[in-house]
């Protein structure tokens, strides 16, 4: 996989922090749709495909919980964590990284059942992030609506003040954690092992 995003170029980085990584791209199907996965990530089929990954994880490594890492409009962890539990197939865990948050977006997180999450939620931020979808401000809102969450959190890492090489809500700049990397999957994994 060839991508600039946030996890997928992050991924040795979490690996390095003794944590199993497995990163996916969208399923086949998706490619032929106009706009691939973009507004489809509580779609029935991409849900099923989360899962499916989920069933497998568990089973290549039994014991261990599997925590979703999603980024900007990879929010399809949410999707199915807001309904399924562990018990159920779903993740131990989610964390949502500079996540579309703007209401009139179908793949924002206030579009999932928040309050059917009942696992443990961070939302993470980038502060020098000027994209529109995915504000601090938007987080506040998520964060009330995760009423039954077994622990939920915000947390928000300095920007790293380098030159965006792509606009303002692409993976290349303050929103996709760019420069800042180490420090934002450093505060990502303490959290997680509180």
């Amino acid at each position: 996989m060839n991508s600039h995003n946030f996890v997928v170029r992050s991924r040795y980085l979490f690996a390095g922090k003794n944590l199993d990584t497995i990163t996916l791209d969208a399923a086949t199907d998706f490619y032929l749709l106009p706009e691939n996965l973009t507004y489809q990530q509580g779609s029935a089929a991409h849900v099923s495909d989360i899962l499916t990954v989920i069933s497998w994880a568990r089973s290549a490594r039994p014991g261990l919980p599997v925590w979703i890492v999603g980024t900007s409009r990879g929010t399809g962890g949410a999707f199915v964590a807001g309904s399924y539990s562990p018990a159920q197939g779903g993740p131990d865990g989610l964390v949502q990284a500079a996540s579309v948050n703007d209401t009139n977006d179908p793949d924002s997180l206030l579009m999932v059942n928040l309050a059917g999450i009942t696992v443990p939620v961070l939302l993470i931020n980038d502060a020098g992030s000027t994209c529109s979808i995915a504000t601090s401000a938007g987080e506040k809102p998520v964060l009330k609506a995760l009423k039954n969450s077994s622990r939920k959190g915000i947390e928000q890492v300095p920007s790293g003040k380098l030159t965006a090489l792509t606009d303002n809500c692409d993976a290349l700049s303050d929103h996709g954690f760019f420069g800042i990397e180490d420090t934002a999957v450093s505060d990502i994994t303490a959290w997680m092992s509180k």
